[in-house]
């Protein structure tokens, strides 16, 4: 038999059919899903079906006996930085683009920069640091476009939601993908 693909693990992730256990990290595979579990039980080594635990949307790890809720896999996709969250990855684009865990990871830690960086522009007072900061934003929306696989172009940043930002966001949103934009022009970050 042929070893499972990256890709494929993390179709078998985004389906809810592979869990990591969060306790004991032991790949799981459900019991929903006992035709995908037979074609993969000989890649992992430490494959258990997942039980029903004390609550109906509970389960339970037959290795490490700890119970969790079933939206628990849903962490991979998540984006967090400590304990706050910042956004969710799309499981079907990572699918669509093939990506594999390192550019997962490589885009989850973007995003986390992208984060701090938000968070500096947001106790900054002076425009040159905020300037500054957006085209750091404008620098890490490169390399993230590039991590997912996709053309490097501008005219799909999000540039009008920095903070502090007073462009119009409606306006811009509806020019994303076009080289047009509206700059409002006591704009701190963008304006004169």
């Amino acid at each position: 038999m042929n070893a499972c693909t990256e890709q494929e693990k993390i179709k078998l992730i985004s389906q809810g059919i592979l869990i990591e256990c969060p306790s004991c990290k032991v790949n799981l595979i459900g019991n929903k899903t006992i035709g995908d579990r037979n074609k993969y039980t000989h890649e992992f080594k430490q494959i258990f079906v997942i039980s029903s635990g004390t609550y109906p949307d509970h389960y339970r790890c037959p290795f490490c006996n700890s119970e969790w809720q079933l939206n628990e896999w849903t962490k991979f996709f998540a984006v967090t930085d400590v304990d706050k969250h910042i956004c969710y990855l799309n499981p079907s684009l990572i699918i669509k683009q093939k990506l594999d865990f390192n550019k997962i990871a490589l885009i989850k830690k973007l995003h986390v920069l992208k984060s701090r960086v938000f968070e500096i522009m947001e106790n900054s007072v002076t425009k040159s640091a905020l300037k500054n900061g957006a085209d750091t934003v404008t620098q890490i929306e490169f390399m993230l476009q590039e991590a997912w696989g996709f053309t490097k172009d501008k005219n799909f940043h999000c540039w009008f939601e920095v903070p502090k930002c007073t462009c119009p966001k409606m306006d811009n949103r509806e020019r994303q993908g076009t080289e047009y934009t509206i700059i409002s022009g006591n704009c701190p970050v963008h304006g004169e």
